[in-house]
This record gives structure tokens, sequence and C-alpha cells, in this order.
């Protein structure tokens, strides 16, 4: 019987046409030619990236806010800035959701009831359009000073005989 040495495995000979592998971890194949994926069935959360290892896997996760074996983990830095948005989120809701009842609250007071919290406000504000003084347009005209020198002056003129 023969032996062939791979550096993936040992093939022993068994006739002159066919060979039987023993692999070493982490490979197979009938020739050890083939890397086991460890990673084939493997999923990392939050972007991480699988990395397939000589017998088993890791999960090398982008940057810093995340960590475990499957970067399932948050870090503290994450968790507080989900917090602030969904704080902000919540107050945003909130106060669409008043405005909204003010408006029906308006409305229902105003044609169900009959009345109008705001209508003295509005005709006091036509009363004081209504009073307000028209403006008058005036069109001055100046003259010049030298004009009433000339027109008030009397001009002599010597008279000649000729």
């Amino acid at each position: 019987m023969n032996f062939l040495f791979i550096i993936l495995g040992i093939c022993y000979q068994s006739s002159n046409t066919t060979f039987t592998c023993s692999c070493n971890e982490g490979w197979q194949g009938v020739h050890c030619e083939i890397k086991i994926n460890y990673c084939k069935n493997i999923t990392c959360y939050n972007q991480g990236v699988c990395q397939s290892l000589s017998s088993s896997y890791t999960c090398l996760c982008i940057g810093e806010y995340f960590s475990g074996r499957y970067c399932e983990m948050k870090s503290g830095k994450i968790i507080t800035l989900e917090r602030v948005s969904k704080s902000f989120g919540y107050i945003a809701i909130i106060f669409l959701i008043s405005t909204a009842l003010f408006i029906i609250t308006m409305d229902i007071l105003k044609y169900y009831f009959g009345i109008d919290p705001i209508c003295k406000r509005l005709q006091s504000r036509k009363h004081i359009k209504k009073t307000k003084v028209i403006p008058v347009v005036q069109k001055f005209y100046y003259k010049s000073s030298l004009k009433k020198r000339l027109e008030n002056s009397i001009i002599l003129i010597d008279e000649t005989n000729i």
C-alpha cells in the first residue's frame, strides 16, 4: 500500500487508479482540496461580517457600537441614542395629537354648540380696520429762492438818446 502525503490530508492508494484520502480538520473533498465554509448558515447581525476560521467561525463587528458572537449586543452609546430619538418621536406625536384635538374641539364648539371663542377678537380687529385713516397723497412744489429774487427786484435800464 502506497501513501501520498498532501499538506491538507493523507491519501492512501487503494489501487492503481483510486485513492482514499483522510483530510485534516477544516478540509474536505476527494483530494482534500475544498476548504470547509463554516459561515455557510451563519448570520451576523448589525452589518457584521462572518469569517471562516480553521475549525470554527467568528463574526467581525464593524465599528465599536456592537459586540458579541453574532454582533448582536449594542454598546451603551447606541442605546442612549436610540432612547433620545424615541423620546423626540414621542414628543412630536403628542404635539401633533394635541394640535388635532384642539382644532376638533374648536370646530365642535363652533358648529354644534354655537360657541365661537374667537368671535370677539375678530370683530375688534374688523373694527380697527374700518376706522383706519386713509392716507392722503400730497404733492409738494418747491420754488427756487433765485426766482423769488428776480420777481421782487427792480431792474433799471439806462436810457440813452440816439
